[in-house]
């Protein structure tokens, strides 16, 4: 029963410390992936984050991989 609680006061001290990201909230992350329609984000959140297309530009010929590279920081 002990491990039960360690378990759930550890669960509950990780959840306490992470942030909740909000669509919109501009993040620094690293480069995953870049593809021809996304670019994915590692935010160091619970999830990465994904980058449409139509999202990077208002120009709709805007190639993700002309604008990120993998590895590289956003």
């Amino acid at each position: 029963m002990n491990n039960n609680n360690e378990n759930n006061e550890i669960m509950e001290a990780i959840e306490s410390s992470l942030v909740n990201i909000h669509r919109g909230d501009i993040v620094k992350g690293k480069v995953i992936y870049v593809t021809d329609e996304e670019v994915m984000v590692n935010i160091n959140y619970k999830s990465d984050g994904i980058i449409e297309k139509e999202e990077l530009s208002n120009d709709p010929n805007v190639k993700p991989k002309d604008l990120f590279k993998e590895g590289g920081m956003k």
